[in-house]
């Protein structure tokens, strides 16, 4: 049946009341075109709906298309039954991948090797760990820094001050000698040089050097060895003018060196690797003496070359340091077996004690006076000990 809407069909005479009834057949047509209309909108949304479920089938076989937009591996891990295939899917192999990584975690957390004699466990351990105090003291442990920079980090033995020995001590202090108007560097020496803002080991030295003087006029003159880019070294001279040390040059024509940036330059602020070693007095063209700079950063002296001090004498390290240090007397006690430092700077007039003597401005000397009749060392947590053996310990302070 078709049914037309709005049209202008005249109505059949032969029909009764066609007006009326017209009328009436066009309000239904209205009617059913409005049921229509919406009845295709709900199968066309049925429908899209069933073309989804058809495709989202089609998407979870192995010979799927690309229907949903989704790669292959997308399409396969949706279709994995289990997390093991998903594992397998995305290449997560139990054993080679999760576990292997688990496996390095654990290791890194229980470590089997010792370090000073410790294991992992054992350190971290409440029980295990050092306090850096005790009782105000310092526990033994010695924390250095053995590559300051421009400092000597080993050297052989040279000459040492009358009372002075290497007999327990840890490091040497002296790496030159000396001989008419020449400075012999000895084998064995090795700096740490800085330089545009590094710090550098040096060879080894296998050869020995030397620093001819003899020509010079009388005064002090300041070593110094010269690198290359390699860290070898390319010779040994001198400076009449001691190298600074700091932000500004106080001593026209020196060498600088300034510890914030680690930048040596020379007078005309060229960077230079230059490590200033040591320093020699010149008289009528012959070297007096000589004075090694001191290692890294702390050094161990023994008073009376490590045997008992003797009562009411006083011990004099005679020779300079190159620069201020800082000094502090130490006494070994047998009843804990320990080194233990004693105050600093006692009066003479104090016989009960004795301790590190500064006897000029710039910290250079370095004295220890005894008790008038007995050895008695007051320690810095008031205990009172008695010993026969005492050492200082020198600091450099710059």
């Amino acid at each position: 049946m078709t049914i037309v809407r709005n049209s202008a069909t005249v109505p059949d005479p032969s029909v009764p009341n066609g007006d009326s009834e017209m009328a009436a057949v066009l309000k239904n047509s209205t009617a059913i075109d409005d049921v229509i209309s919406a009845a295709n909108a709900d199968i066309a949304a049925k429908g899209d709906m069933k073309k989804a479920d058809n495709l989202a089938g089609l998407a979870n076989t192995s010979t799927a298309q690309t229907n949903l937009g989704i790669s292959a591996f997308a399409k396969t891990l949706l279709d994995d039954a289990d997390a093991a295939a998903a594992r397998a899917t995305m290449g997560l192999v139990i054993g080679t991948a999760v576990e292997a990584a688990d496996s390095t975690i654990l290791k890194d957390a229980d470590i089997g090797v010792t370090v000073q004699g410790y294991d992992a466990d054992t350190v971290i351990a409440p029980g295990g760990v050092l306090p850096a105090l005790d009782g105000g003291n310092l526990t033994g442990i010695d924390v250095n820094i053995p590559h300051a920079p421009q400092s000597i980090v080993q050297a052989n033995m040279g000459t040492r001050p009358t009372g002075w020995s290497a007999f327990g001590m840890d490091v040497p202090t002296e790496s030159l000698t000396f001989f008419g108007g020449i400075v012999t560097v000895q084998t064995g020496l090795q700096v740490a040089y800085a330089y545009q803002g590094n710090v550098n080991l040096s060879e080894l030295l296998s050869v020995s050097g030397t620093v001819d003087l003899s020509a010079q006029l009388d005064g002090t003159y300041y070593i110094y060895a010269d690198l290359d880019a390699n860290g070898l070294f390319t010779g040994f001279n001198f400076s009449a003018i001691p190298q600074n040390v700091g932000f500004d040059r106080i001593d026209l024509g020196s060498d600088l060196y300034n510890p914030a940036t680690l930048v040596m330059v020379n007078s005309s602020d060229i960077p230079i690797r230059r490590v200033y070693i040591g320093e020699a007095n010149v008289l009528a063209s012959n070297v007096t003496d000589v004075t090694s700079y001191s290692l890294g950063t702390q050094v161990r002296l023994p008073v009376n070359g490590g045997t008992d001090v003797v009562a009411n004498t006083e011990y004099a390290e005679t020779k300079t340091y190159p620069g201020p240090v800082e000094a502090v007397a130490e006494i070994y006690s047998p009843t804990i077996s320990k080194w233990v430092r004693t105050f600093d700077d006692h009066a003479e007039s104090s016989a009960s004690f004795f301790g590190t003597r500064v006897r000029t401005i710039d910290n250079k000397f370095i004295y220890i006076k005894t008790a008038r009749n007995f050895i008695s060392v007051a320690t810095e947590d008031g205990t009172t000990l008695t010993t026969g053996k005492c050492r200082i310990v020198v600091k450099r302070s710059y």
